[in-house]
Order: structure tokens, then C-alpha cells, then sequence
């Protein structure tokens, strides 16, 4: 792990992005092998946020951007354009992008009681505030100096932060449980839906135990 690099971030230190990292499919030594660790750890950090604003989107893929032709970023700047790709495309298979309450839904919804009591999971809007600060002050400075409002608008109250979002997780859900009566009659027994729970199930263990640091 890059034990030398300085972050306030309560999710950027190394126990925190160790999780993060597992649950995305990545290690650390896809970071250590770039010129700068430290970047490429708050970028990492950066998809659990962007699918929180258009405006934090659109800054952060700038961000990326400067990588696309630096020696030596090549397999990580790779590595981040699909991951990006498929959070925006499937969010409820990568539970590091879910909001707070899209967090719980789809928990509850696969997992119901086997996972621990996902109350305790809320971090306030000003957690989310202070992390989108530490991801571009660390970064290229596209968005340093700006308003947090500005940059997360979602972040101003915690009912703004979540509502649309369970919106768009109850409907996901209503197209996903369709599709899994179609696929029911295919693959016969719910060994369709076993697999999809026995992938994620790892990935939710590990963004709950995420969130529950404080």
C-alpha cells in the first residue's frame, strides 16, 4: 500500500480505499505502478460521486482526461474509463455509487436480513462535501475554489442528497425484477439469481463496512 501519501479523507486512507478497491475489481498495485499514487487514489475516490451532479461529472472526466497519453498511466487510465462506464450503465452493481438511501434499498431489496443493520450507514451531506474537495485539491485544481453547492448541489440537505435517486432505484428495480421472472423460466431452481447475488454479495459486505467508518 502507498503508506507515504498524506490525505485528509476519511475514505482515502488505506483501510477505507482498500475496501473500495476490492469491491471494484482493482489493487493497489494498479495505482503504485503511475507516477502519481496519490492522484490516482482520490480518482478512484471519484467514482463514488459521479453520478451525484452533472457538474462534479463533467469536472472530474476533464480530470481523467490528462491521463490519457501520460508514460505510465496507461493500464490505470484503462482500468477507469470502463469502471466509470459500468457504474453509470449498472450503479446498483458497483454499491461504492449508490446515494445513502439507494444504498439501503438495493441491500434490503437483495440481501434483506443477512446484512446488519444499514441505518448506521448515513454519513451526512457534508461528509460527501469534504470528499469532492479533497478529490480536486489533490487533482489537476479544475474545480479548487468553487462552492461545494456549485459542485454537489445534491449535498445542500440530505432529503435533496437522496430523494430523486430512490426514485430512479425503485424503477431499476421494477425492470430488474421482470427481467429475473424471464430469466426464471430459463435458467430454472434461481440459479440465475444465485449467481447475481453470490457476485454482489462481497461487493455490498465490503461498501457496508465502507460506510460504517468513521
Amino acid at each position: 500500500m502507498a503508506d507515504t501519501v498524506t490525505v485528509n479523507h476519511r475514505w482515502l486512507k488505506d483501510d477505507a480505499l482498500a475496501l473500495l478497491l476490492n469491491e471494484a475489481n482493482c489493487d493497489f498495485a494498479l495505482l503504485n505502478q503511475t507516477s502519481d499514487p496519490l492522484r490516482a487514489r482520490v480518482l478512484v475516490a471519484g467514482l463514488c460521486l459521479i453520478r451525484r451532479s452533472d457538474t462534479f461529472r463533467q469536472a472530474f472526466e476533464k480530470e481523467l482526461d490528462t491521463f490519457r497519453h501520460k508514460p505510465g498511466w496507461g493500464p490505470f487510465y484503462s482500468w477507469m474509463i470502463m469502471t466509470k462506464f459500468q457504474v453509470t450503465q449498472d450503479p446498483d452493481e458497483w454499491p461504492f455509487a449508490l446515494s445513502d438511501r439507494e444504498f439501503d434499498y438495493y441491500a434490503t431489496k437483495n440481501f434483506g436480513g443477512k446484512m446488519p443493520d444499514i441505518q448506521g450507514i448515513y454519513n451526512p451531506p457534508s461528509f460527501y462535501s469534504a470528499l469532492a474537495q479533497d478529490i480536486f485539491a489533490v487533482g489537476a485544481g479544475v474545480v479548487v475554489g468553487a462552492a461545494v453547492t456549485t459542485m454537489l448541489p445534491e449535498v445542500a440537505g440530505a432529503a435533496a442528497l437522496s430523494g430523486a435517486a430512490l426514485s430512479t432505484a425503485t424503477a431499476r428495480a421494477t425492470v430488474s425484477t421482470a427481467l429475473g421472472a424471464i430469466t426464471g423460466h430459463l435458467m430454472p431452481g434461481g440459479s440465475w439469481e444465485a449467481a447475481r447475488l453470490g457476485r454482489l454479495w462481497p461487493r455490498y459486505s465490503s461498501e457496508y463496512n465502507r460506510r460504517m467508518m468513521r
